[in-house]
């Protein structure tokens, strides 16, 4: 990371960046246009602090992104879980779900606790049943998705020049070893990202 030098006048610099999902397109994977928020601003500073010799910088920046990635995925179709509860209860696949795949157990299978070389009861076993509840489904097997993306970001720059300044090609205390540069960078933020499902299915 560069940061430039402060000089022997008091001078700064700032500037804003706003943009907005308002002239966006839609997504091909969303249903409308997907919200999207950046505020990106800053600030520099830098002044002398004894004159031609020791010089000041301090630059600040902020960073905060709140956007939404949709995407489509694959899930089961309500027709597949039944097929497949259907493979352990009786053993034969009914193929609602037009698969044209038998069971994956051919004849006796797996005891209610799942552990083979158990008694097949012929039950779903009750632990997998309940959380077949938390896979989501579609019937067309596809399902919109989008991921809630926040970033904040805030970074804080110092930076100290003692030695030499060159001034019209002049070169002015002119001992390279007499030249000392100190920075020290500060940033702090935070991330998270969410999914959620959209109702929408194609």
């Amino acid at each position: 990371m560069g940061l430039k030098s402060g000089t022997n006048q008091l001078h700064g610099s700032a500037f804003w960046d706003r943009h907005t999902d308002a002239f966006d397109a839609r997504n091909y994977f969303a249903t409308a246009v997907t919200p999207f928020r950046l505020n990106q601003y800053g600030a520099t500073v830098g002044f002398p602090i004894k004159k031609d010799k020791t010089f000041g910088i301090v630059s600040f920046q902020g960073f905060h992104l709140k956007d939404v990635f949709p995407s489509l995925v694959d899930v089961p179709a309500p027709s597949e879980i039944f097929d497949a509860r259907q493979c352990v209860i009786t053993g034969v696949n009914p193929d609602t779900a037009g698969s044209g795949l038998p069971c994956l157990n051919i004849g006796p299978g797996p005891g209610s606790d799942q552990i083979y070389g158990t008694a097949d009861d012929g039950t779903v076993n009750s632990i997998g049943d309940a959380l077949l509840s938390f896979i989501p489904t579609s019937p067309t097997g596809k399902l919109n998705v989008r991921a809630e993306n926040v970033l904040d970001l805030t970074s804080f720059h110092i930076k100290v020049d003692n030695g030499a300044v060159t001034l019209l090609g002049q070169v002015r205390n002119a001992r390279a070893k007499e030249q000392i540069n100190a920075k020290v960078t500060a940033i702090a933020g935070s991330h998270s990202v969410e999914n959620k499902l959209l109702i929408a299915q194609r």
